[in-house]
């Protein structure tokens, strides 16, 4: 029998959840093809096996539990839902940089960490269930860099920062951050057919409920992986403008590499670093032709930012982004930024090249967005 019986996990959630509403069942081809691939191709030794079976019943459960509450208050599919500010763009580019500043910004919402894992309490949960699921997260965190130690200095999380709304695709288990984790060749090339558009609503769902737990604020999303489901993105929010920043493929793409290789050889005998090269290339050459697509047919509703001059003048930049949304920027909002960045330490060398990925600049695709020229 295998590790990652997909038939067991889906039982052992609805005895979790005490009922056999999993929220539909959109959601299966992809969990199957996920499940089968993980245990196919992934390499984890039996430690990440270990993490990797109550992460997707987890999962499950998360679903579960928004049916829950949702039969208890079916009103909440309409809950209200300002027009999200959606930060994306290739891996590595500067967008948790610019989500950061623009959650600080007074009158924008970032949600924080914990809020993103948790849409929905179970039934009959405590008073201080939102200090559980807290705690959880940092012991998620505590063992994710203690197994990757490297991690920290690629993607710096905590519990209660903002952080990226691909934590509301995992239930659907339809996004690209799993081909990023896991060696999964076989699912990299399902999602390159799958429809996005019923995780996209989920996506909605889960943000509708969260922000009905804690409302206020404009909402400012940020995931890299929205640039390989634009279309669908737009299709369930055609409200939502997004901003999409652009730094040179020669740096972002061994960056993002060298992310994907942290990732896949946690407590895994994941491939060398030619083949996740390889792998890594494929997938962002399919989210760049996607991503040129969105520029084109949606450019009213799309902002392309410079990573340089991002990076060169922050407050200044988000200063042009919030005017393009027609949100507003004071004297408090540039206060507020500039007390983000005087609080940042200097982070840790993130060293990688194109080279130990078996790569070279002839081989890495051009950006070509409207508006962005390469150095």
């Amino acid at each position: 029998m295998p590790f990652l019986d997909p038939d067991i996990l889906i039982e052992k959630a609805q005895q979790l959840v005490r009922s056999d509403d999993l929220l539909g069942d959109a959601w299966q081809p992809a969990f199957r093809m996920l499940v089968g691939s993980i245990e196919r191709e992934a390499g984890h030794r039996p430690s990440r096996i270990e993490k990797v079976v109550p992460e997707m019943l987890g999962l499950l459960a998360t679903r579960g539990r928004v049916a829950a509450l949702l039969r208890e208050r079916p009103e909440l599919r309409e809950s209200p839902m300002p027009a999200p500010a959606v930060i994306t763009g290739l891996p590595r580019t500067g967008t948790t940089l610019l989500h950061n500043l623009m959650g600080s910004v007074p009158g924008n919402r970032a949600y924080r960490l914990w809020e993103l894992r948790a849409p929905a309490f179970p039934r009959g949960a405590p008073p201080d269930q939102a200090r559980r699921e807290y705690e959880g997260t940092e012991e998620l965190l505590s063992w994710l860099y203690r197994r990757a130690p490297d991690f920290q200095a690629i993607h710096p999380m905590a519990a209660g920062a903002p952080d990226e709304c691909n934590w509301l695709l995992r239930p659907t288990f339809t996004t690209p951050f799993f081909a990023w984790l896991n060696h999964v060749p076989s699912y990299e090339r399902f999602l390159a057919e799958a429809d996005f558009r019923p995780a996209y609503r989920d996506w909605d769902l889960f943000l509708r409920l969260i922000r009905w737990r804690s409302p206020g604020g404009a909402p400012v999303l940020k995931d890299p992986g929205h640039i390989w489901a634009i279309d669908a993105l737009f299709a369930v929010r055609p409200d939502a403008r997004l901003i999409v920043t652009a730094r040179d493929t020669e740096a972002s793409v061994p960056s993002f590499c060298s992310l994907c290789s942290t990732l896949q050889h946690m407590d895994a005998d994941g491939p060398g670093e030619e083949a996740i090269g390889r792998y890594t290339l494929r997938m962002l050459e399919r989210g760049l032709e996607r991503l040129r697509r969105a520029c084109e047919e949606h450019r009213e509703k799309i902002l392309i930012v410079d990573y340089r001059r991002l990076v060169a003048d922050p407050v200044t930049t988000v200063g042009e982004i919030q005017r393009w949304l027609g949100r507003p920027f004071d004297r408090r909002g540039e206060a507020a930024c500039r007390s983000y960045l005087a609080g940042q330490t200097r982070p840790r060398k993130h060293r990688y090249s194109l080279e130990e990925f078996g790569l070279g600049p002839d081989m890495v695709p051009s950006l070509d967005l409207p508006g962005f020229a390469p150095a």
